[in-house]
C-alpha cells in the first residue's frame, strides 16, 4: 500500500539524515554532505536536508545553489524561524533587500514581540529608501517600547528625508509634548522648527 512506503521511505530519511548529522559531528563533512544529497533524493519533502545543504553550499562558496537551497527548506516548513532567519540573512548578504524584507516581514508576523528584527526591518527598508515602510515599522517599535528620543529622532529624520517636514516638525512636537518637563526635548522640537 501506499502508506507502507510512505513509511518505508520516510524511515530511509531519518536512517540517512541522522548518520549525516553524526558524520557531521564526527567532521566527516564529505561524508555528512553526500548522505544529506541522498535525504534529498529519498524525499524532497523534508525541509532538514534542504537547510544543512544549504550551509555546506553557502561554505562551498557556490552561492546560486546554497539560495536556492535555503529557499527550499524556506518554502517547505514556512513556520520555521530559522530557516527564515537563515534565508533572510542570505538575501542580506546578496543584497537581495526586498525579498529579505518579505522574509522578515513574515518572521514579524510568527513573533511580534521581536524588536531586532523590527531593527533589522527599518534598516532594510532604509536600503530600499522605503521611507514610508520605515517609519511603519518604527511605529511597530513605539507600540514594543514607548516613545522615546531614539525612534522619534529617527522618525522625524525620515519625514525630512522623505520631504514631509510638517510630520518631522509634529513627530518632535509628540515627544515634547508626552514629556513636558523634559526640556531637553523640547530643544530638540525647537531644533526641528528651524530646519
Amino acid at each position: 500500500t501506499s502508506f507502507a512506503v510512505a513509511q518505508d521511505t520516510a524511515k530511509r530519511y531519518d536512517a540517512f539524515f541522522l548518520e549525516a548529522i553524526c558524520q557531521q559531528e564526527k567532521g566527516n563533512h564529505d561524508a555528512a554532505f553526500d548522505l544529506l544529497t541522498h535525504c534529498v533524493e529519498i524525499d524532497s519533502t523534508r525541509s532538514e536536508a534542504f537547510y544543512y545543504l544549504a550551509r555546506y553550499y553557502e561554505y562551498l562558496k557556490d552561492k546560486d545553489k546554497a539560495l536556492a537551497y535555503s529557499e527550499k527548506a524556506a518554502q517547505l516548513e514556512p513556520d520555521n524561524e530559522t530557516y527564515m532567519e537563515t534565508l533572510a540573512n542570505t538575501y542580506i548578504s546578496r543584497r537581495k533587500y526586498e525579498e529579505a524584507i518579505g522574509v522578515m516581514e513574515r518572521i514579524y508576523d510568527m513573533n511580534r514581540d521581536d524588536e531586532d528584527v523590527l531593527s533589522m526591518l527599518v534598516h532594510l527598508y532604509e536600503q530600499q529608501k522605503d521611507y514610508e515602510g520605515a517609519i511603519r515599522t518604527l511605529s511597530r517599535l513605539e507600540i514594543l517600547e514607548g516613545k522615546s528620543e531614539r525612534l522619534s529622532m529617527a522618525k522625524s529624520e525620515l519625514y525630512t528625508q522623505k520631504g514631509d517636514k510638517k510630520a518631522a516638525i509634529s513627530e518632535m512636537k509628540q515627544l515634547a509634548d508626552q514629556y513636558p518637563n523634559d526640556l531637553n526635548y523640547r530643544c530638540l522640537y525647537g531644533t526641528t522648527l528651524y530646519l
